[in-house]
């Protein structure tokens, strides 16, 4: 046995004579011939027209024979000793297709024909022939080598006329040298001849993949070279003669030839996939070697083993670039030949980021707008590459990508800066976002950072408390938000002025945020009243200037003498009252203090600029008239000469006195 699973040893070939008596004709054979097929090769046998022998001993032909599923390789020798012109001695050899598929090299078959001499018998003839190609050895390199990349032009480059200028004899060698490079299938249907004839007819020019012709034969115009092809293939085909039936190329042709469905044209590009093997295929060049492979074979049936390869990932050396190959495949009118890509391949792509980042990024768009089959899982695999802090960055050219990467994960808008994405495509990006979906918290704190009233609305259509919880932590920590939001939250005082929003609350900054937005003088602060203030006053950190801290306890002064009947009205005066008292009386109050206290407070005949007297004088009033229960006077306040004042103001008639003396001061 021979390498490569090449098949050697002893085999029988069958063989035929043809030659004159009365007439061209068969003359011995050792296989019983139909009269259609005798007919037939009688045709072939005989002298091709207008041949020129010029000193050669004759040529060759060959050409399948489908219904015996064998080779007719044939040697025609000019027989001048025939009393008739132009005879012909043409042997024949029937080589069985299997045979002729697994013999290294076919120049050996070269060795079993043989010219009748003076002393022949059609015995010699008709019995079939022992082959053993190893006896003849290999066969040596051509003496026409120079001419391969000519003649490999001529037999696989489609549109090329198949006539080849040619001294009789000069490419014989290189014939059977060649033909020896093709795998099994296309040697089986390798059509041929090798005489030198004097013009090409149409018949000649129909029957056979190469012929020869003379010079002065040639159509006039420019010589048939090979620069318009690939030179890479050429070049390797033509080296692979040197080579012999041990190298890589024919190995590679064996493998990859024997799915293919038009064995001659699919020549060329098998080459030229062999030469793209490793740095080509495994680089952005891919793409065109996959352009060729399917437009070469676009039927999903022609070579699967090659396009298995090229997507499978398993020979480095055959494996296309992934994403020149994904590109391919969602991009291509052809890329529905290719078998399907195994699932591997599509988590692979995270490991070219973010060294290959752009052409990640192309690739998923391109598969955006595909309708292959794997555009889906592309666009996937993609999204599942780039990390989730540099989304947005990444994809600020790639609006499309971006509402891909949404709509398979709308949580990724909670992440999504300003600068990279604009109001207006956040607000339609968020309809992907589900309805139940449980980081609407987390969106709606990235969303009141935003300036636009859409947004507003959207988030307040979805989820109307979880929104005022979210602004409410905003405001209540002193945390700068635009005022869209501060309004919606302003508009539904209900929902914040209760304990425990207030309670929750860590500053005093954070306090008078609040109450500054729904205003100290609205009916809503006397509706939520006194009791949600008291116990987040007390636990509140003081963070507040002087200034805005009596600020603070004004407006909730003022609070309390409005609620005077509210049971937690003195609660709250006690914790508010000294401290506003002491600025008023040193007059240290800033003038905003001041406007709302001249509003709220009682004026009296003497001292309406006495802003300390009226202090005392409206908790008078709030006990006298206000429902403020006359123990407040003893809790208001810790001050003496507070107290005296309440007392003083309460002792002007005869329903102060009445309190006074109901608390034991009268």
């Amino acid at each position: 046995m021979a390498d490569d699973g090449l098949i050697v040893g002893l085999k029988a070939v069958h063989q035929a004579l043809f030659g004159y008596e009365d007439g061209h004709r068969l003359l011995a054979s050792s296989l019983r011939l139909s009269p259609t097929l005798t007919s037939s090769l009688t045709v072939a046998s005989d002298l091709a027209p207008d041949v020129r022998f010029h000193g050669t001993d004759g040529y060759w032909t060959g050409f399948p024979l489908p219904e015996l599923k064998m080779y007719a390789l044939m040697r025609t020798w000019p027989a001048p000793e025939m009393p008739r012109p132009g005879c012909v001695w043409t042997h024949v050899l029937f080589v069985d297709i299997e045979i002729l598929g697994t013999t290294r090299e076919l120049g050996a078959f070269t060795h079993l024909v043989q010219r009748p001499q003076a002393d022949w018998t059609k015995a010699r003839y008709s019995n079939a022939l022992p082959f053993n190609a190893e006896e003849h050895g290999l066969a040596r390199i051509p003496t026409a080598y120079k001419r391969a990349d000519e003649i490999l032009s001529v037999i696989y480059h489609p549109g090329r006329p198949r006539s080849i200028e040619a001294s009789p004899g000069e490419l014989d060698e290189l014939i059977f040298a060649l033909w020896s490079q093709q795998w099994p299938r296309l040697r089986r249907n390798f059509r041929f001849q090798t005489a030198v004839v004097g013009h090409d007819s149409p018949t000649r020019q129909s029957m056979f993949d190469l012929r020869l012709i003379s010079t002065t034969a040639l159509p006039e115009g420019p010589n048939i070279l090979v620069d318009a092809i690939e030179p890479r293939w050429v070049g390797a085909a033509a080296e692979d003669i040197v080579t012999g039936p041990t190298g890589l190329f024919r190995a590679f042709l064996r493998r990859y030839g024997d799915d293919v469905r038009r064995p001659r044209s699919s020549f060329a590009p098998l080459a030229t996939v062999f030469t793209s093997r490793g740095e080509r295929l495994n680089g952005q060049g891919a793409y065109g070697v996959l352009e060729l492979v399917a437009e070469s074979f676009p039927e999903p049936s022609d070579a699967v083993t090659l396009k298995t390869d090229l997507i499978s990932g398993d020979d480095p050396e055959l494996s296309a670039d992934l994403i020149s190959l994904l590109s391919f495949l969602v991009s291509s009118d052809n890329g529905g030949s290719f078998p399907p890509i195994p699932n591997r391949a599509f988590h692979k792509l995270k490991s070219y980021w973010p060294k290959r980042k752009a052409e990640l990024l192309d690739l998923a768009q391109a598969a955006l707008h595909s309708n292959h089959e794997i555009a889906p899982s592309v666009v996937d695999a993609v999204v599942s590459a780039i990390p989730k802090d540099t989304v947005w960055v990444a994809t600020t050219d790639c609006p499309p990508l971006r509402e891909a990467i949404v709509r398979r994960n709308p949580q990724v808008l909670v992440s999504a800066p300003e600068d990279r994405l604009d109001n207006d495509a956040m607000f339609e990006l968020l309809e992907h976002v589900p309805s139940d979906a449980d980081y609407l918290t987390d969106l709606f704190m990235s969303l009141v950072r935003r300036d636009d009233q859409r947004l507003v609305d959207w988030a307040f259509q979805r989820d109307p408390s979880g929104v005022i919880d979210v602004i409410f932590g905003y405001v209540s920590a002193n945390y700068p938000i635009p005022q869209i939001w501060h309004r919606l939250l302003a508009s539904r005082p209900a929902e914040i002025l209760r304990l425990d929003r207030l309670s929750a609350i860590e500053t005093e900054s954070g306090l008078l945020n609040v109450a500054s937005m729904v205003g100290w003088e609205s009916d809503e602060m006397v509706v939520a009243g006194p009791s949600v203030w008291i116990a987040p006053l007390k636990t509140a950190r003081q963070d507040l200037s002087d200034d805005d801290r009596v600020w603070l306890q004004s407006g909730l002064l003022v609070l309390a003498l409005r609620s005077g009947s509210d049971p937690s009205a003195p609660d709250l005066l006690e914790l508010v009252f000294d401290p506003v008292f002491r600025r008023a009386d040193k007059s240290y109050l800033p003038y905003r203090v001041r406007e709302l206290l001249d509003r709220w407070l009682p004026r009296a005949p003497y001292f309406n600029s006495d802003l300390a007297n009226r202090l005392v004088l409206g908790i008078a009033y709030a006990i006298r008239y206000g429902g403020l229960p006359p123990s407040a006077y003893y809790q208001v306040t810790s001050d003496k000469n507070a107290a005296k004042g309440v007392r003083k103001a309460l002792d002007v008639d005869t329903t102060g006195r009445k309190i006074l003396r109901s608390i034991g001061l009268k």
